[in-house]
């Protein structure tokens, strides 16, 4: 796989012409597939562990005490975007544009320059998050548990920092396999989490071992980093002068990840306040449940984000609208039915594999999973904005989103609980897609593929339809039931792709011979 990556570099980096263009292509596919390929795979297997720690966790700890520690949580993750300012997605951005330009000495000053920044700020909020827990604890979650659960995760958040500033920097070299095993993460932590509580019982158990995967994660791949990216030849020149450079494009990219934040965790912070722990662990369930459709837009984002800022500097807006629409159709094609089979059966899997308590989340489940659909096309378009150097856009974007999300969150939690703050969710979502792509339209010039996405959503839509009529007639077990349901629905969307000519045999024969 190395070898495509240095021959699309290669490629992309000499003076191509017209005739050229199937030849980039197909190694931008290569690039793009086996990329896509990797972080999926990765991806899945380390979301896989991730949600196997979440349901070990929810079977170790009460439902309150469950919703507790997510509470802690997601004070924490808020606090993330004053972390990293934005600064990390400036690194991938510059290293990646440098990196093209084959200037060494500019990518070793901005890692420089923004490592330094990122530590100051890290080290100031770990230490004021410290000094603050024990109010924290008192005041907003009203409970003297949270105090040690803080204190852990106040000394996480600094590793964390560091860990995510080293993936950062192999992002933007396009170390795209290496990026990929940032996923283990989730691995170690389920690993350290059964050990731990082999030994431990409680609360502090999954702080712990969040602790303890991060700081391995930091021995294995910071000495790797050094190894592959060994820039000791060249020289750090004026980093001053870059600090304006990075602030200006990483500010407005703090201020989309105070959107994010918001969108990802004000539901659990408003929640703590106004609803009770119970409630905080449902939803702590239901909505990173959801969310776990945002992988397969997370997998094209990652890769597609240097590859985008790449084609924009090199002009080569052919290969990038060609990009966009093929992300759209794929990840449509896959995410959609997968949304609507949860719909369908989203009160029995709450109920099969978190148990009854947790089955009063199943409407507010089914809001999110509508929710994610739009949420994963905007993710999209938002990340293709911010790599061509469009940031402010996004900001406005998300902030418009988040503000949405803040004022529906508080009129409807306090009377509606968690089925309030997954409508919140939902508008936020929907807000979020009509206005990215309206701008990326405006400034990539292409046509919306309304008809494609129609075709899509009426084939995920009629197979809700199917799945629910044989729910009524079947008679059977739940895993007979349930296999028969899933091999009816998928041979059913198959040919309906292909009735419909959503996909034709033409387009995966060419998709092949790229691949080959």
């Amino acid at each position: 796989m190395y070898g495509y990556l240095k021959f699309l570099d290669d490629i992309l980096e000499s003076n191509i012409n017209a005739k050229d263009k199937s030849i980039v292509m197909s190694n931008y596919t290569k690039k793009a597939l086996f990329g896509s390929v990797n972080i999926f795979l990765f991806s899945i297997i380390g979301g896989l562990a991730g949600y196997v720690g979440r349901f070990y966790l929810s079977k170790k700890l009460t439902i309150s005490a469950f919703g507790l520690f997510f509470a802690v949580f997601a004070v924490v993750q808020f606090l993330d975007f004053f972390r990293s300012l934005g600064i990390e997605t400036a690194l991938v951005k510059f290293i990646s544009e440098y990196r093209a330009l084959k200037k060494y000495d500019n990518i070793k000053t901005i890692i420089f320059t923004g490592v330094s920044i990122i530590f100051v700020s890290t080290i100031i909020i770990s230490s004021l998050l410290l000094l603050l827990s024990g109010i924290l604890a008192k005041n907003y979650f009203k409970t003297a548990l949270a105090l040690p659960v803080l204190i852990v995760l106040s000394v996480w958040f600094f590793t964390r920092g560091v860990q995510d500033t080293i993936f950062s920097i192999f992002y933007g070299f396009q170390d795209i396999f290496i990026y990929s095993l940032r996923e283990v993460r989730s691995i170690l932590y389920l690993v350290s989490l059964l050990i731990i509580f082999v030994f431990f019982e409680g609360i502090l158990v999954p702080a712990f071992a969040w602790l303890a995967s991060s700081i391995i994660i930091i021995a294995i791949f910071l000495p790797i980093l050094k190894k592959r990216h060994n820039l000791s030849k060249y020289k750090v020149k004026n980093p001053k002068k870059y600090v304006k450079k990075i602030v200006k494009f990483s500010f407005p990219v703090m201020l989309n990840s105070i959107g994010d934040t918001i969108l990802g965790s004000l539901d659990i912070l408003v929640l703590t306040y106004f609803a009770t722990l119970a409630d905080v662990g449902v939803y702590s369930i239901i909505l990173p449940t959801s969310l776990l459709l945002f992988r397969f837009s997370t997998t094209l984002i990652i890769v597609s984000f240097p590859i985008s800022s790449y084609l924009w500097a090199k002009k080569q807006l052919g290969l990038l609208k060609e990009g966009i629409l093929s992300m759209y159709k794929y990840l449509l094609l896959i995410i959609a039915p997968i949304a609507f089979i949860l719909i369908s059966y989203s009160f029995i899997f709450l109920d099969k594999l978190f148990g009854a308590d947790y089955t009063v989340g199943h409407v507010a489940f089914k809001i999110i999973m509508l929710g994610v659909i739009f949420g994963s096309i905007a993710k999209i378009n938002n990340s293709v904005l911010t790599s061509i150097g469009k940031p402010q856009i996004v900001t406005r974007i998300i902030l418009a989103s988040a503000t949405i999300n803040l004022i529906t969150n508080l009129l409807l939690i306090p009377k509606f609980g968690i089925v309030g703050a997954a409508t919140a969710t939902l508008f936020s979502f929907c807000l979020m897609f009509m206005t990215s792509l309206y701008y990326l339209t405006k400034f990539i010039k292409f046509r919306v593929p309304w008809i494609s996405w129609t075709k899509i959503i009426s084939g995920s839509l009629l197979i809700l339809v199917l799945a629910n009529y044989m729910k009524k007639i079947i008679s059977a077990s739940f895993i007979i039931e349930t296999g028969i349901i899933l091999v009816s629905c998928g041979l059913f969307y198959g040919v309906w792709i292909f009735i419909t000519r959503t996909i034709t045999l033409k387009e995966i024969k060419k998709i092949v011979r790229k691949i080959m």
